[in-house]
């Protein structure tokens, strides 16, 4: 009797390692940063505070992996975990959203103002965090959970190897389309000598690039230098995180995975990328424009959790049924909310730049913004209620009756 096929152990032992490598290089880097946050408060620099959130950050971001670390040594160990069935997650993630209050009224205080660079990490952990794990469990509500150990490997595997991989693609298209205007803005005589001069500055002194900033308003006027910046931000930038966020499913996941799985492990890895973004995003930010920009991140929180979950839903039911169109479609549907989502930001943004861009500043730019900033926000959630209700209909359906093999002629007989 042939004994059943043993299960390869390699995933697990490169998320073991994946976790090992993250916990090491961030403690390194921390000690790094606290060095440099030291040199630079002797030398009296400016940047002392936003070094020291570097470091403390790098430290919560290593701290992150122990979980995954251990999960990965139990998985390797034999020892049994099955997936949580309950739905005390979305009853715990749901209170926790409490404590954001109480912290957000303490951001408000003369004491806090400005805050300790340990008090930023806390606080804007919190913020971030706590509104992505209620995202989180409110698309998996009732559904059946993938382990521990899987979730904490899709997150580490999100946080540190899918964000460096989106922003070294992001990086490189950036120094591309840089290369691109700056060679079609030489051609231009009214702008060569700009360009000159903002090189020469550049190699020579860095202070002095304040000096030339108002030579460049012209050239933040110029409307071909605006629809790229729009492009980039709005098409291409969306084009490359909706494709790699859910990398980690690209890579690992098992083809045996049901479309439920696939959903909650796309939401995972789309809550890796937007905690590792917002925590970045609010690095020097305090007061009120801190709260504001909490409160935006939770409605960006929201955009990547939503796309990446229904990237993963698509990829796990296609390969199941080998649909390769519904792949397509959901891939062309996250880009149009994640790139509708950007546009509306930067018409926020450029209402906002009064006498800079060409075009006028109104008012009435800015709320159609975030008009429809707001019904993409309800729109998102509605998705992962509903998404969520057909993958529970879809798991507590019953399974059609087997096909019998045909019997051999001459077995009834």
């Amino acid at each position: 009797m042939e004994s059943a096929p043993r299960s390869s152990n390699t995933p697990t032992i490169l998320q073991l390692i994946l976790g090992l490598v993250t916990l090491g290089l961030s403690l390194v880097t921390t000690l790094a940063m606290v060095i440099l946050a030291v040199a630079g408060a002797q030398a009296q620099l400016g940047t002392t505070k936003t070094v020291y959130y570097a470091a403390w950050l790098c430290l919560a971001f290593g701290l992150s992996a122990i979980p995954s670390i251990v999960f990965s040594i139990g998985r390797l160990s034999h020892a049994a975990e099955s997936p949580l069935q309950n739905d005390r997650g979305f009853l715990s993630a749901s209170l926790s959203l409490i404590i954001l209050v109480p912290l957000g009224l303490l951001t408000t205080l003369p004491a806090f103002n400005p805050p300790s660079s340990v008090f930023m990490v806390f606080a804007n952990s919190l913020f971030v965090v706590l509104p992505a794990w209620w995202l989180v469990e409110l698309g998996r509500r009732k559904l059946p959970r993938i382990t521990r150990q899987k979730q904490w490997g899709l997150f580490n595997f999100g946080a540190f190897v899918s964000v460096p991989v989106i922003i070294l693609i992001e990086v490189i298209l950036l120094i591309l389309g840089a290369g691109v205007l700056v060679a079609f803005l030489k051609r231009i005589p009214e702008y060569t000598a700009l360009l000159n001069s903002f090189q020469n500055l550049m190699v020579m002194n860095m202070d002095s690039l304040p000096l030339i900033v108002e030579q460049f308003k012209p050239l933040l006027q110029n409307p071909g230098v605006i629809a790229s910046l729009f492009a980039a931000i709005a098409l291409v930038v969306p084009l490359v995180e909706e494709l790699l966020k859910p990398l980690a499913l690209w890579l690992f996941v098992k083809r045996r995975w049901s479309p439920a799985e696939g959903f909650i492990a796309g939401m995972v890895s789309g809550a890796a990328f937007s905690i590792v973004e917002s925590l970045f995003a609010m690095t020097a930010v305090a007061g009120e424009s801190w709260l504001a920009l909490a409160g935006a991140r939770v409605g960006t929180t929201l955009l990547h959790i939503t796309t990446a979950g229904l990237s993963g839903w698509a990829l796990t039911s296609t390969w199941q049924d080998g649909k390769i169109r519904r792949v397509v479609l959901t891939y062309l549907l996250v880009v149009f909310v994640h790139g509708l989502w950007n546009a509306s930001a930067i018409l926020v943004g450029i209402s906002q730049m009064d006498g800079l861009l060409p075009m006028p500043s109104t008012p009435v730019l800015s709320y159609i913004a975030i008009a429809v900033m707001g019904l993409l926000i309800l729109a998102l959630i509605s998705l992962l209620v509903l998404i969520n209700r057909h993958l529970r209909r879809q798991n507590s359906s019953p399974l059609p009756p087997p096909v019998l093999p045909p019997l051999p002629q001459g077995a009834l007989e």
